[in-house]
């Protein structure tokens, strides 16, 4: 009997919610999404040293910003705007990446070898 009893009177323990980012994950979130003009840099600027420092320079202040930001916010608030600039930059970014990947496609199809070798095969 006593089993039932305690059984009955127990309660679920509250439900912790997993997507609110603590401070430090905030700021390397930030961080990771303003890398990635240095990442484009390194990759399609043939290793653009000057642009991928710069760039690396903007992250570490882009981390400072929301660090010192997380003393103002609240955990949740901080969290959601974090997310929500983390979705504004990925649409941003796939457009860019798509323009440098059509960029680059175009001065493959442009390159004078296939064009001799096109004339050849005539």
């Amino acid at each position: 009997m006593r089993g039932i009893i305690i059984a009955l009177d127990m309660e679920e323990p509250p439900v912790k919610n997993q997507n609110v980012f603590g401070r430090w994950d905030s700021v390397f979130a930030s961080m990771m999404i303003a890398i990635f003009p240095a990442v484009v840099a390194y990759v399609f600027e043939d290793k653009n040293i000057s642009k991928i420092v710069l760039w690396g320079g903007v992250s570490v202040a882009v981390g400072g910003a929301v660090f010192l930001l997380s003393f103002v916010f609240s955990k949740k608030l901080l969290s959601f705007l974090v997310n929500l600039m983390g979705y504004i930059f990925l649409g941003i970014y796939i457009w860019w990446a798509s323009q440098l990947i059509g960029a680059r496609l175009e001065e493959a199809a442009a390159d004078p070898a296939l064009e001799k070798l096109e004339q050849k095969k005539q």
